[in-house]
């Protein structure tokens, strides 16, 4: 039966130049009489699941100014967990402790902290493969307390945030359900409630399948879906190599980046078990961003077989007929002399409930972005930066709900705690629109030097951790559960930091 689906499917997907294999004089009678009656089933014949459509015909799966929303949890709404993967300290390191301390994150766990990694085999990365074992290793400690907590687990050394927890939560929840109304579209509600598909992981979303070249025939490139932004979200030039660079700069966000993870406990937990299995299995050059881009394309993969196996027979002529004329967007399953396909399975053994960010809502990858954002206000006043962008640029209700920028200043400066987020300047993406909740500054470290001093707390930084520090300790949990303060973590980083010449920040030095 499955060699049937997959030769019926194979026949079915042709498209562009093998098109004419199908449209030989002896076959044209038939393809008419198919023709026609995918036609009548299409207009004619009522049905409540959706038809297969390309990427370019779906609409954005939320509005990114319109983001207040409930994270979706059967427990409630739980605290956010955050977990850094880092061995040591250094400038960059405490840019990420401090940025999510005076924004009002719980101090955040450092995986595989103080640990040396003795294998130098690229194979075996111990500073990315790391990664995956490290947070594994605690997931798995602290079960079952974390299995219906929200868990980040970002990048430690080029990661900044600019929102607060609050707004990422609610985007959390936001985009999970977006992607889920994407992938019925995808795939087809049949499948998804039959087989019982849900979205819960998110990772961030970049230009190119990497970090690896040289897999685009592999189903870890390949079967990744179309972005559904916009078909023209960079103008005529979108999806379209730079002529000078010839670099993906006008690419619509399409490709999994594993700086950014966020989903329950419990979903990660299966997740990072996959990965580990992988290690050894794959050859990853030491790659945790490999191991996931593999895992995630052969979710896509296995999501299109599940459409195939169960639509209907209505479905398979009108879908005949879309591919035939190509009204329709690939599929992984599409027939390509380049592609290396892989097994079919029945049910869904390689689901884990991935989607990736497309809208940059909730991390913003730098790396072939660099010149996609400008820090903007929100005030009325002109801007020339926002001008720049083909988009009516508006702060979310979501921001503007959570506490005020400098509200940890009420004690010491009433005037500026009354500040609000329209009223300083906010990195934003001039193209989707998105003012992110944090920045993956992966890119040019050039730019990354250049801009620390434009976030908007940089002024501040010095009293907003005065005011955190009234209310909470400054510092992070080691994950072995040893509390590392401040002091420890940062003391000789403060040039780079802080950019001043106060010296070391301690909360008796500010008091």
């Amino acid at each position: 039966m499955q060699q049937k689906f997959q030769e019926t499917w194979r026949r079915a997907s042709t498209t562009g130049k093998h098109a004419a294999t199908f449209l030989r004089p002896r076959r044209t009678i038939v393809l008419l009489i198919c023709a026609i009656l995918a036609l009548y089933l299409l207009y004619k014949v009522p049905s409540k699941s959706v038809p297969l459509e390309s990427a370019d015909s779906l609409l954005p799966p939320y509005d990114p100014s319109d983001t207040k929303d409930n994270i979706a949890f059967e427990h409630g709404k739980p605290k956010l967990q955050l977990l850094i993967p880092a061995t040591s300290s250094n400038p960059e390191l405490c840019k990420a402790l401090l940025t999510s301390s005076i924004l009002g994150y719980e101090a955040p766990v450092l995986i595989n902290w103080g640990k040396i990694f003795a294998d130098t085999n690229v194979n075996y990365n111990g500073t990315k493969l790391g990664k995956i074992t490290g947070v594994l290793k605690y997931l798995e400690s602290k079960q079952p307390d974390l299995d219906h907590r929200l868990v980040a687990i970002v990048d430690g050394y080029d990661t900044w945030f600019q929102l607060r927890p609050e707004v990422f939560a609610s985007r959390y929840g936001a985009i999970n359900r977006g992607l889920q109304d994407v992938t019925h579209v995808r795939i087809g509600p049949r499948a998804v409630e039959q087989e019982g598909l849900s979205q819960k992981i998110i990772f961030a979303a970049d230009k190119r399948c990497g970090p690896n070249k040289g897999y685009e025939t592999k189903v870890l490139c390949y079967a990744q879906p179309e972005s559904p932004l916009p078909r023209y979200t960079y103008g005529l030039g979108t999806d379209v190599l730079d002529s000078e660079k010839k670099l993906p700069l006008k690419f619509r966000p399409r490709y999994l980046n594993s700086g950014f993870i966020a989903g329950p406990g419990k979903e990660l937990l299966s997740l990072f078990r996959q990965a580990q299995s992988k290690i050894q299995l794959i050859k990853h050059n030491g790659s945790d961003q490999h191991i996931f881009n593999e895992i995630y394309g052969e979710q896509e993969y296995q999501r299109a077989v599940m459409r195939h196996r169960l639509e209907t027979t209505r479905e398979l002529f009108v879908n005949l007929f879309k591919r035939l004329f190509g009204m329709t967007g690939p599929s992984a399953l599409d027939r390509n002399p380049s592609h290396i396909p892989m097994k079919w399975h029945d049910g869904h053994p390689l689901e884990f409930g991935i989607g990736l960010d497309y809208w940059l809502q909730l991390s913003h990858t730098a790396v072939l972005s660099e010149w996609d954002g400008r820090y903007l206000t929100f005030n009325g006043s002109q801007d020339e930066a926002g001008a720049e962008s083909p988009r009516d640029l508006q702060i979310s209700d979501d921001i503007l709900d959570s506490a005020a920028p400098y509200e940890v200043l009420s004690k010491h400066d009433d005037q500026l705690s009354n500040t609000s987020w329209t009223d300083i300047p906010l990195y934003t993406n001039l193209w989707t629109g998105s003012i992110p909740v944090s920045m993956h500054m992966n890119g040019f470290e050039a730019m990354r030097e250049a801009i620390w001093h434009d976030m908007w707390y940089h002024s501040r930084m010095r009293e907003l951790l005065r005011g955190r520090s009234d209310t909470s300790e400054i510092g992070a949990f080691a994950d072995t559960g040893e509390w590392l303060p401040w002091d420890t973590l940062c003391r000789g980083t403060e040039k780079e930091v802080f950019r001043d010449s106060l010296g070391p920040w301690s909360v008796s030095a500010e008091i």
